[in-house]
C-alpha cells in the first residue's frame, strides 16, 4: 500500500477506536503494522493518544491534549465527542487500576478510585455504576 494511504487508514482506524462505543481495548491496534504509519510523522500524537488510552493514564491524556490542542481541534469528531473521550479514558484508568493490583488487594475505596480517576466521591460512585 502507498505510504499516504497507510497514514490515512491509520488515522481513520485510530479515530474509530478512540470514538467507538464499547471499544476499550487498544492493544491489538497498537500491535498492528498499520499503527506504525502514524510514527514519526504529523500524526504521531494520535499514536501517542492510543498508547495513553491503552495505559489508562489520565495525566498523560491531559498533557497530550494540552500539547497537541491544535491537532485535536483540527479533528471535528474528537472535538464533538470530547466528553465521551474523557469518560472513556476515565474508565480505562479504573480498569488499569484494578487490573494492576494483585487479586487479594482488589478492595478499593471510593476515595482511592476518585484520586486515580480525578473524580470526587460522587463522580467515582457514578463511574462504578457504569
Amino acid at each position: 500500500l502507498p505510504e499516504d494511504f497507510k497514514a490515512r487508514l491509520a488515522v481513520d482506524v485510530s479515530l474509530a477506536a478512540l470514538l467507538g462505543e464499547g471499544v476499550y481495548s487498544f492493544g491489538q491496534l497498537l500491535q498492528h503494522p498499520i499503527a506504525c504509519a502514524l510514527d514519526g510523522g504529523p500524526q504521531q500524537w494520535l499514536h501517542d493518544m492510543l498508547k495513553v488510552f491503552n495505559a489508562g493514564d489520565l495525566a498523560a491524556y491531559d498533557a497530550l491534549c494540552a500539547k497537541h490542542a491544535a491537532q485535536l481541534n483540527a479533528q471535528p469528531a474528537l472535538v464533538s465527542h470530547e466528553r465521551r473521550l474523557r469518560e472513556k479514558i476515565t474508565l480505562m484508568a479504573l480498569v488499569e487500576m484494578v487490573s494492576t493490583l494483585p487479586a487479594e488487594e482488589r478492595r478499593l475505596s471510593v476515595a482511592d478510585i476518585g484520586s486515580r480517576t480525578q473524580l470526587d466521591a460522587d463522580g467515582a460512585e457514578f463511574l462504578l455504576m457504569k
